[in-house]
């Protein structure tokens, strides 16, 4: 207690020093918006009202004002979204070619929607107007065909000059509901979308060109034939969409693509000729659980076009501003928490223009370290950060219950009889106790080892020769100790001639925490103990399965194969992290 005391002491007496001289002409970055000044404090907000049936936020900078505005009618459509006086989304009102609406994916309930989900085009939600958040908060009914409901959360981020959207999708049913959240926003004829350009491209009929990273679609002014959609994987979290006087950007968690939604994409782009264009993406695809929810966050932000940039294809200055918008991290040393070692790289760079430790505010390409970021900074303190790699992380530090948290919100596991929680006697806190008769942990499908890099790690404690650490249901044993000498080994192989299990020479059942791993980086597939690299293997292409994981038992939960012992720390990610 005393050490996070004086932590707090020192810091104030830090950002008391550092921002001592603000105010100065370099406290204030230039925009490349315009020629003016960046703000000076947080952008305005005008409350949010009713009007005349439809909700309202208005921001403003002093020069500019965005105005956001959705309605608790058709779905619960947002239905504009402008600059000043320009619109950015199609008013093609009586018809479904207008507004931004929100749909369950993957596309399993037909078209139209109003048909076979009316909630989600035609149906009325409740409304109402959280006064403390100034929050416009939109609930629909349940939608029994598929026991699901939906609730949309719109409200200001002033310190950006954004809108933030919260889509939550609960599921009402008695069962298991495999869904992802999908965004759906129609855009005025004309203009240029890109995003940077992801692992992979499952559909495209587009007329899309791939520059400078990016991949870029020019929509044509003449009618688009056939089916005119790209299915595509991005990076980064962001796609923007630029005209001649604006730049739309929406930023969100990047998703590996292994969690994409059966048949379809994270970036989605359809056009209907000189008519509308949607600008479309998604979140992982994910099991809930009867009477459980999920969340899926963005940001939007409506700014003027910058003046050393042009809506076309390759053009620098317009990718170097998009990108200004994604989101940013002030864990800079990447320790997972918020300290004076990161502090010490700020103050390091004060007043000086380095894009590494600049945090905001976003839109404001000059990098500048200043107050803003200290600002922002003081926001995480002491705070964990957890890497946006990261597809679950399942801490195993509950002290009772049946449910596995994922930190990253996205895909809780359920424990079955056998297990317990061991408290204070985990790696780091506490751990979960597997008793090698029944004991494992079910953690949702939907991962798939075939869609691209990953790498799994567990701290383990225990176990025997021939049980199992991690496997997919039906499938494959990932992590396990072998039934001879309790050597760590993986039996995922590829499909090629050749591929086979790899062991390595490494005993793990030794009764010490070990930190196990298994890391495939698009050529060779790693095992790991203790950080260090124990064996390699050159593997092809994983055959597509995206069943449960198991922690504890192997892939069809035989005796003798479940874990006795304990684990902790369990983690995923959509890279190959490196030993």
């Amino acid at each position: 207690m005393k050490s996070r005391i004086l932590e707090e002491l020192l810091f104030g007496a830090w950002i008391v020093f550092l921002c001592a001289g603000a105010g100065s002409s370099r406290d204030t970055p230039k925009a490349n918006v315009r020629d003016v000044n960046a703000p000076s404090a947080l952008a305005e907000l005008v409350l949010p009202i009713e009007r005349n049936g439809a909700y309202v936020l208005e921001l403003t900078d002093g020069t500019d004002t965005v105005l956001f505005e959705c309605t608790a009618e058709e779905g619960g459509l947002i239905t504009k979204f402008m600059l000043n006086d320009k619109h950015l989304i199609s008013q093609l009102t009586g018809s479904s070619q207008y507004g931004s609406t929100f749909w369950p994916s993957p596309q399993t309930w037909g078209w139209p929607p109003s048909s076979s989900m009316p909630n989600l085009a035609t149906n009325s939600y409740q409304a109402a107007i959280e006064a403390d958040s100034h929050t416009i908060v939109l609930e629909s009914a349940v939608q029994h065909s598929m026991g699901l409901q939906f609730i949309k959360r719109f409200s200001p981020d002033l310190v950006n000059m954004a809108v933030h959207l919260r889509y939550t999708i609960r599921n009402t049913s008695d069962g298991e509901v495999s869904v992802a959240p999908w965004e759906v926003t129609r855009v005025i004829p004309g203009g240029v979308t890109f995003f940077p350009t992801g692992y992979e491209v499952f559909k495209n009929n587009l007329a899309t060109r791939e520059a400078i990273g990016m991949t870029w679609f020019l929509q044509p002014t003449q009618g688009a034939s056939g089916d005119s959609k790209l299915f595509a994987d991005g990076s980064d979290g962001w796609i923007a969409h630029a005209t001649s006087d604006m730049v739309f950007i929406k930023t969100f968690a990047d998703l590996p693509a292994s969690v994409r939604a059966p048949n379809e994409g994270e970036i989605e782009i359809y056009a209907n000729a000189s008519i509308y264009q949607e600008i479309e993406n998604q979140g992982a695809y994910a099991t809930i659980s009867a009477g459980g929810e999920v969340h899926w966050d963005l940001k939007w932000f409506l700014r003027p076009l910058p003046v050393d940039a042009e809506p076309a294809i390759g053009n620098q200055p317009l990718v170097d501003f998009a990108a200004s918008f994604a989101s940013r991290t002030p864990d800079f040393n990447a320790d997972e928490r918020v300290d004076f070692q990161d502090f010490a790289l700020l103050a390091q760079q004060w007043h000086q223009t380095n894009a590494a430790v600049n945090l905001g505010p976003v839109g404001w390409a000059d990098h500048l370290v200043e107050c803003w970021d200290i600002s922002l900074f003081t926001a995480h303190w002491l705070k964990q950060i957890l890497p946006l790699d990261l597809i679950g992380y399942w801490p195993l530090d509950e002290s009772e219950g049946d449910q596995v948290p994922d930190l990253t919100d996205q895909h809780h596991g359920t424990l079955l009889d056998g297990t317990a929680w061991a408290m204070d006697l985990g790696h780091r806190n506490d751990a979960l106790a597997f008793d090698g008769v029944s004991g494992a942990v079910i953690l949702p499908a939907g991962f798939d080892p075939a869609k691209g890099p990953f790498s799994l790690f567990v701290w383990i404690k225990g176990g025997a020769p021939g049980q199992v650490i991690v496997s997919q249901e039906n499938a494959v044993d990932w992590l396990l100790a072998d039934p001879w000498n309790g050597f760590l080994k993986t039996n995922l192989q590829g499909t090629g001639r050749g591929d086979a299990p790899m062991t390595s020479q490494v005993v793990v059942t030794d009764d010490l925490w070990h930190r196990v791993g298994l890391v495939w980086n698009l050529t060779h597939l790693i095992l790991i103990v203790d950080d260090v690299e124990v064996a390699r293997s050159k593997q092809g292409i994983f055959p597509s399965i995206s069943n449960h994981l198991y922690l504890g038992t192997n892939h069809s939960q035989e005796a003798g194969t479940f874990w006795y012992g304990l684990m902790d720390e369990v983690r995923l990610h959509n890279r190959a992290v490196q030993p």
